[in-house]
């Protein structure tokens, strides 16, 4: 059997769970993690390389930027569980990798002026390494390990730029793109202490993450706008459940795992429902916005009238969002079933 991308991208979403686990235990257990996130890694580069190959399916377009945000959302929420990073930072990123998606739904597929920009190509890149490199950093607090360490690839990088150069008279933009980066990186740690230098590379992190953002949103708000009131209410209320489950982080760490299902989820509810609208599929979105979010706030207030309890009532409202949100999408996926062509 030929290797396919779709391959590729739904190994990665099935294995994203393992480092997830392994983040939370010792030392060497997240140099495990850290090993499986690179392997994971690289094969969301080789999946594009065998998607140019031998073509997109409507599965693969759906699946590719799910398994993306879910590698995200796994690599940097046990970094607000260990308190190697504040919730605003992490907050602020998925802010923008949910609004996006939204705003998306107010321009035809294929817009021109939509297209992906050089920075957002390298986003989720950065995001991937960064995000590891902050885990390094927090993991091996040595100044040393992480300069040694960041040295081998500051060298390669130098050697690759170099060679072309006088190879082929060119500077490859990536590749200076990412020796700029590790120098960047070293000169942070060589000047920080490990908190400070985590919260830098972080803060770098979610601004570019929020800046490769500005062009959707400066194409997509105003036609968004153009169509009253209403189109801003379903934007902000399609957003609120995953950002508000988000919120309750600090309060319910010891429920991380429920949070990241819940945000997993609704990365793929999200991802087929604008397959669905922009394909002619049937749109279920208002179910979400207009039960699933109203249901969700009365069971909230419902077990803290119950229990008096913030930490009770938020854990029993999760459990009740996984379930609420799992059915709506298994329901999603039935009726929209036409639309994905399956050819694994």
């Amino acid at each position: 059997m030929r290797l396919k991308a779709n391959h590729l991208t739904i190994l990665r979403i099935i294995l994203l769970p393992i480092p997830y686990f392994l983040i939370f235990q010792g030392t060497w257990q997240r140099v495990g993690a850290l090993f499986i996130i690179a392997i994971l890694g690289f094969t969301d580069y080789f999946d594009g390389i065998l998607a140019r190959k031998y073509g997109t399916t409507a599965l693969g377009k759906l699946l590719d930027p799910i398994a993306d945000k879910i590698f995200i959302a796994v690599l940097f929420l046990p970094l607000v569980t260990l308190k190697i990073l504040p919730l605003w930072l992490i907050w602020l990123i998925f802010l923008r990798e949910f609004i996006v998606t939204e705003l998306r739904r107010f321009t035809g597929e294929g817009t021109k002026v939509l297209s992906v920009t050089a920075l957002a190509k390298i986003k989720t890149t950065l995001q991937m390494v960064g995000g590891g490199l902050i885990l390094i950093t927090a993991t091996f607090p040595s100044r040393l390990d992480l300069e040694c360490f960041l040295s081998i690839f500051w060298f390669l990088s130098l050697v690759i730029i170099i060679f072309k150069y006088f190879k082929y008279k060119i500077l490859s933009q990536k590749v200076l793109i990412f020796f700029s980066f590790v120098s960047f990186a070293m000169l942070v740690r060589y000047v920080f202490n490990v908190k400070y230098t985590c919260l830098i590379y972080g803060i770098t992190i979610m601004l570019i993450t929020l800046i490769s953002g500005f062009q959707y949103i400066k194409v997509s708000l105003p036609l968004c706008l153009k169509k009253g009131y209403t189109s801003i209410i379903k934007l902000i209320s399609s957003i609120i459940i995953p950002l508000g489950v988000l919120s309750v982080l600090n309060y319910v760490p010891q429920y991380s795992g429920l949070i990241l299902l819940i945000l997993c989820i609704e990365f793929g509810i999200q991802g087929l429902d604008l397959l669905a609208l922009h394909k002619g599929g049937i749109d279920l979105s208002w179910i979400k916005r207009w039960i699933l979010l109203p249901s969700s706030i009365l069971v909230f207030l419902l077990f803290y009238f119950i229990y008096y309890d913030i930490t009770i009532s938020i854990k029993d409202t999760l459990y009740f969002i996984v379930i609420s949100i799992s059915i709506y999408g298994l329901l999603d996926i039935y009726l929209n079933r036409r639309l994905f062509h399956v050819n694994i």
